[in-house]
């Protein structure tokens, strides 16, 4: 969501590598305390994630620029691996990225690009929101 906020400033593409770069920083980081796993396995498993999130940032983009029915697809596949699950769940995430992609939006950029200052709208609070209307 920062990155989809960010991307057309003039900075934006810094600012996405440097989050995806530090993402890779902490796979590696996490995979390394992982004393019993093969290195042939996590060249495989490398390999696998960067190609699920590689999708999974093609499938959010269109979601968030298409309609709910697409964006809720993007977040059954990648978030709940199209488990069989409540869709008032489903539904009350593309509430909530729909609202938290609003609330980024009308942050200052700069604030986000230069400090890292990016604030979350609380979940309970917007599922809240979503029940009353």
């Amino acid at each position: 969501m920062c990155i989809l906020i960010t991307i057309s400033e003039k900075s934006g593409l810094v600012f996405r590598n440097n989050i995806i770069d530090s993402m890779w920083v902490d796979v590696e980081t996490r995979l390394g305390h992982l004393k019993e796993v093969r290195r042939s396995y996590r060249k495989q498993f490398l390999a696998e994630i960067s190609d699920q999130f590689r999708a999974s940032q093609i499938a959010y983009d269109e979601g968030v620029l298409s309609d709910d029915t697409v964006l809720a697809s993007a977040v059954w596949r990648t978030i709940f691996g199209f488990r069989n699950m409540d869709p008032r769940v489903l539904e009350a995430m593309v509430f909530y990225i729909r609202k938290q992609i609003d609330f980024l939006d009308h942050q200052n950029s700069e604030e986000v690009l230069f400090r890292g200052a990016v604030e979350f709208l609380p979940l309970k609070t917007i599922i809240d929101k979503m029940n009353t209307v």
